[in-house]
């Protein structure tokens, strides 16, 4: 009789482990669908939440929560961002910070803005964003998106055609461009132009008319030959 009953209880026992085992599967793949990698550098993976994203389809854009792990697996930082896909901005609205696995928050009073770079990790961030809402991805992208215009002794210079944004305002528009060196190095550009006016300008200079066989001056006859200007 007592052999009996200490079977049963070890059924007992056997079967509540495999209800937690199983329970404990279940939330780490639940853990690790919420959470989808996006880009990764030399030292740090960025993810992206699946279950925040939400969508204002009148203002056309989205909000999400996103983490960065060291190497180890440590969290470093998780960040509440903002993607604007009619003018293809990106935001930061707050971050949270751990150290020694403590979280420490921070907030602005106004999103920190910034455009959001062809074939960068915000792109990608904002492509997958995209796809999971069915929406329209920022930029097209394709194998062809980068088109030649200039070059010199030192580099070529290719605009990304994809990327050609109408400001809504007087003529106004922004293209990216890119500097591909001799070496294999590149390095990326934002230029704003008035083909009516003819001048251009970036982010951090001011209105200024090109100069003949620059690269500026290319940009800016790259942005008419798209059908939008003088």
């Amino acid at each position: 009789m007592d052999g009996k009953v200490g079977m049963g209880m070890l059924k007992r026992i056997v079967i509540f482990c495999l209800v937690v085992i199983m329970g404990c599967f279940g939330m780490n793949a639940q853990a690790a669908d919420r959470w989808k990698w996006y880009y990764s550098s030399d030292y740090y993976g960025h993810y992206y939440d699946t279950q925040t994203v939400k969508y204002n389809g009148a203002q056309q854009y989205a909000t999400i929560w996103t983490k960065t792990l060291k190497q180890d697996g440590s969290l470093l930082e998780e960040d509440h961002i903002i993607l604007d896909y009619q003018y293809k901005t990106a935001g930061m609205v707050e971050y949270v910070t751990y150290q020694n696995g403590y979280p420490r928050r921070h907030s602005f009073s106004k999103p920190v803005i910034s455009f959001v770079a062809p074939d960068s990790a915000r792109e990608t961030l904002s492509r997958l964003v995209a796809e999971q809402l069915g929406i329209r991805p920022m930029y097209p992208g394709g194998a062809d998106r980068w088109k030649w215009v200039h070059a010199t002794d030192r580099w070529s210079v290719y605009v990304a055609k994809d990327t050609l944004i109408d400001l809504g305002k007087e003529n106004l528009y922004s293209i990216w461009a890119k500097r591909v060196y001799l070496n294999g190095g590149e390095s990326k550009i934002q230029y704003f132009c008035d083909p009516t006016r003819d001048i251009i300008r970036t982010r951090y200079s001011k209105w200024r008319s090109t100069v003949p066989d620059s690269d500026e001056e290319a940009v800016l006859n790259a942005v008419k030959a798209l059908n939008v200007g003088a």
